[in-house]
Order: C-alpha cells, then structure tokens, then sequence
C-alpha cells in the first residue's frame, strides 16, 4: 500500500511520496505524541483543520472508548516492533 511506512524510506522521503502522490499523513513526536507534522489535505480527510492538529497530543483525536487500546496498541509495538523477514527462499 503507498504511503504505508517502510523501513527502507526515511521519514522525509515518506513525506515527499505522500504529498506528491495526494496521500495524507501526520508525523507524531515517538518522545510525547504531539503532531508534529502533517499534510496540507489533512482537513479533506478527516474534517479538522491542519493548524488544529499541530502542537497537540494524537491521543486528543482518538476517540475516548478508543484510547485505552489505541494507546496499547502504540505501546505494545513500541516494546515489540514489527520486524520485516524476507521468506523467499527460505
């Protein structure tokens, strides 16, 4: 899927496919989930403009009965990444 993230593509690259491609996208601070970025169409997408998103916590924008395993979710990936193994061959 574009615009899906890849180990292979730094964050900035990821950006520029996104913005090119007419993808949207929100970078969030991994240190204290605040959005630190996100593409200009983000207000076409999910009905909240841009400058709302900017400075403020991801975890606001999730909804209340969703946060508990959103936040589990974040947490368990972080404590265990998704790790991309090559089968071919195998």
């Amino acid at each position: 899927m574009f615009g899906a993230w890849s180990p292979k593509c730094d964050t900035l690259a990821w950006v520029l496919c996104l913005l090119l491609q007419g993808e949207f996208g929100i970078v969030v601070s991994m240190q204290d989930g605040m959005v630190v970025f996100t593409t200009p169409n983000i207000s076409d997408v999910v009905g909240f403009p841009m400058d709302m998103w900017l400075g403020r916590s991801f975890i606001d924008f999730v909804h209340p009965k969703d946060r508990a395993a959103f936040t589990s979710h974040i947490t368990s990936g972080v404590v265990t990444p998704l790790t991309h193994t090559n089968t071919k061959g195998m």
